[in-house]
């Protein structure tokens, strides 16, 4: 349904898996209890005392008819409430951790400090730009996009393009150029440097050279693949939200009038979806514009300093 190959294996092993549990649960389960009798229900919970009667009933009971008494208030701040959970999920911004996100001490996490401190914070994940040459007399052509790249408003440093060394192959028709943003590969500008560079820069630098240039490197797939997943997260919402939409078989068959109202019980999956989202923005990203919300654990002081949201696909549910 959501037409991203790589989830496929994911989504047939999550299926199975549900499948063997309710084969489970109608075939091993009720075999095992035949055998057990009555013994299954022999022990009980040291903690577990019979109620006494009471027609005012306790706890649960009278928060119920606190609630019951009104409806319409208790409703309206619960939806505000909600509300106020799901702003942080629209300035929500997707993608992985890098080295910067482990914790203190870690020797990958050093390496990552060091690396900024000495050499600026893009270092940590320059852009790969790849350049398709008619021939090798483009070669000054391709250095020519180096030098216009590296005068970019967001690029700290771009690598020359030589005849004769790694920089381009042997048969003088492809060149490499590393391109050094001035922030970190998690920042907003990162990615903003990169639509600017595929969009606007190289397009007006290679137009008439016949010169072919692509942006590649860890975090120009990231972004990317960051993208996907976030052109497909409304899709996998729906999805969701849709299915919880389960009518009876008895709304074709009897017409039953109450079954459109039972249907709808899906709809709370919406602002749960809301709620998850914006709590896991307000956590991850601290520009989010929540950060009344606080701060806490571990990972969220890692992601405090990456400034983007952990989004774990197992975590889509």
């Amino acid at each position: 349904v959501l037409r991203l190959s790589f989830m496929n294996g994911l989504a047939i092993g999550a299926g199975i898996t549900v499948i063997t549990v309710m084969f489970t649960a109608v075939t091993l389960l009720p075999a095992v209890l035949s055998l057990l009798g009555r013994k299954a229900f022999a022990w009980r919970m040291p903690w577990a005392r019979k109620p006494k009667a009471s027609p005012e009933g306790k706890g649960f009971a009278k928060y119920g008819d606190t609630l019951q008494k009104r409806p319409w208030l208790y409703g309206s701040l619960a939806l505000l409430f909600m509300i106020v959970l799901a702003i942080p999920m629209f300035g929500m911004r997707s993608g992985f951790p890098d080295a910067g996100g482990r914790p203190e001490g870690n020797t990958t996490r050093i390496a990552y400090d060091l690396t900024t401190e000495g050499f600026g914070a893009g270092a940590n994940g320059p852009f790969l730009v790849v350049v398709e040459m008619p021939n090798a007399g483009s070669v000054p052509a391709a250095n020519a996009l180096s030098q216009k790249l590296a005068k970019t408003p967001g690029v700290a440093t771009a690598s020359p393009v030589i005849p004769g060394t790694p920089s381009v192959t042997p048969d003088g028709t492809t060149a490499i150029i590393q391109v050094q943003p001035t922030t970190g590969p998690q920042d907003q500008a990162t990615s903003d440097l990169l639509e600017n560079l595929r969009t606007n820069v190289i397009p007006t630098a290679t137009a008439g050279t016949g010169l072919t240039a692509y942006v590649g490197g860890s975090t120009a797939v990231v972004d990317d693949f960051s993208q996907v997943l976030a052109d497909a997260l409304p899709l996998f919402l729906a999805v969701v939200v849709g299915l919880g939409f389960r009518a009876d078989s008895t709304l074709l068959a009897d017409h039953a009038l109450l079954d459109p109202v039972r249907a709808l019980h899906g709809l709370p999956g919406v602002p749960s979806q809301s709620n998850a989202g914006g709590m896991d923005s307000d956590q991850g990203q601290p520009d989010s514009g929540s950060a009344w919300l606080g701060r806490f654990g571990t990972s969220s002081r890692c992601c405090r300093r990456n400034h983007v949201q952990r989004v774990h696909l197992l975590r889509l549910r």
